[in-house]
């Protein structure tokens, strides 16, 4: 059964969509919110698409049972853009957190005392967990870049050390 807060939170769901999404592309330089905010083609701006598309998925999940399969996906999906761009740990995962903050400001605007204060610990409780498998997830995509470049340096040295020695027996 839906909670009051829950049918809330789904009838602002456009408006905290929207919010949600331009704070995750505050995150960025003043050039590529611009660009985030302003192309809607998915293949021109293949980043701010994959934020709207994710970000929309995890709403809907955080009201429902949550699949966390479906969680584990939309989360891998934003937080893989992430690691690979010049945000820490914490600035990558830190879109959930903002979640949190557009939820109490949205209901600021309604009668807040209407809710149970335990249906708004369970919601923000859902978001914490959420939270633990971004950082897993962020720690796990971190690792993969890192043997990437590991794997690229020794192809490099690979290669010079065949140079090197053909070279060498050349001279023999």
């Amino acid at each position: 059964m839906e909670s009051m807060l829950e049918m809330a939170l789904q009838g602002g769901k456009k408006d905290i969509l929207a919010k949600w999404s331009e704070a995750i592309f505050e995150s960025y330089q003043p050039e590529g919110a611009k660009f985030f905010r302003e192309k809607s083609d998915p293949f021109l701006n293949p980043v701010g698409a994959t934020i709207k598309r994710e970000t929309e998925i995890i709403f809907d999940q955080l009201l429902g049972a949550m699949d966390s399969d479906e969680v584990l996906k939309s989360l891998d999906n934003i937080i893989r853009i992430r690691s690979i761009q010049e945000f820490s740990a914490s600035e990558a995962i830190s879109f959930l957190l903002l979640l949190k903050t557009i939820i109490i400001e949205f209901l600021k605007t309604g009668s807040f005392d209407k809710y149970k204060s335990s249906e708004l610990i369970e919601i923000f409780s859902k978001i914490d967990k959420m939270l633990l498998l971004a950082f897993d997830i962020y720690m796990k995509d971190r690792e993969k870049v890192c043997q990437i470049r590991i794997n690229e340096i020794k192809r490099r040295f690979s290669q010079h050390d065949r140079r090197f020695e053909s070279k060498e027996n050349k001279r023999d």
